[in-house]
């Protein structure tokens, strides 16, 4: 839920509240702090094969939006009464019939089978993990800081590269004609966090992890 209303009345209540990422905006975060409820966020406007979009959601645009938990649908084999979108071919292939389908997981002959979104879903896992552990260094009371300082500014221009809290707004300049959100599959949001700029997050969060040293805890 996102209304301020019904945060203000139910988030007390909840331990967790969901918000879906195409809602969220900068009012949330205070109003759910004020309710004791955790700050979530739930997306299924893709169908599977949008890898901009999945590594950023689950990486730094989670990252800048400060959540606890981050999820998506994954798994489905048909979409509300419609039929099945997939069949599974005597040579154990699958086709998929796509349509309002959207599981970023596929049914196969042998197990679950990832999407490329999937698959960039968890590059954005890696990029929070690397961010976390940066933080976790430059929180330590030995830290040097100097380096503590450049990283805290540094965080605040991750937040210009991917602002978290106007997804919406981004997606009607993209696909002004289109104002369900329903499919995300071939648009980057946040066309400056490009892959490359990704790997150069993650080398810089590498250096700050070396250059903060210490030991793990």
């Amino acid at each position: 839920m996102a209304g301020r209303k019904a945060i203000e009345r139910l988030g007390p209540f909840y331990g967790a509240t969901v918000v879906n990422a195409t809602q969220m905006g900068r009012y949330v975060k205070p109003l759910l702090e004020q309710a004791g409820s955790e700050f979530w966020t739930y997306d299924c406007n893709c169908h599977g094969y949008n890898p901009d979009y999945a590594r950023c959601y689950a990486g730094l645009y989670s990252w800048n939006a400060g959540v606890k938990g981050n999820y998506i649908w994954a798994y489905t084999h048909a979409h509300w009464d419609e039929r099945d979108h997939y069949t599974v071919e005597p040579d154990g292939s699958v086709k998929v019939h796509i349509g309002r389908w959207h599981s970023r997981v596929l049914p196969g002959a042998q197990g679950p089978i990832p999407t490329i979104e999937w698959e960039a879903r968890r590059e954005g896992v890696d990029d929070y993990r690397y961010l976390q552990l940066v933080r976790e260094k430059a929180a330590r009371a030995d830290a040097d800081p100097q380096i503590v300082d450049e990283v805290a500014k540094w965080f605040v221009r991750l937040g210009y590269l991917v602002p978290w809290d106007d997804l919406m707004g981004r997606y009607h300049l993209l696909v002004p004609e289109n104002g369900d959100f329903d499919m995300m599959d071939f648009f980057n949001p946040y066309p400056l966090a490009t892959p490359a700029k990704y790997d150069a997050v993650r080398d810089q969060a590498a250096d700050f992890i070396t250059a903060l040293g210490g030991q793990e805890r």
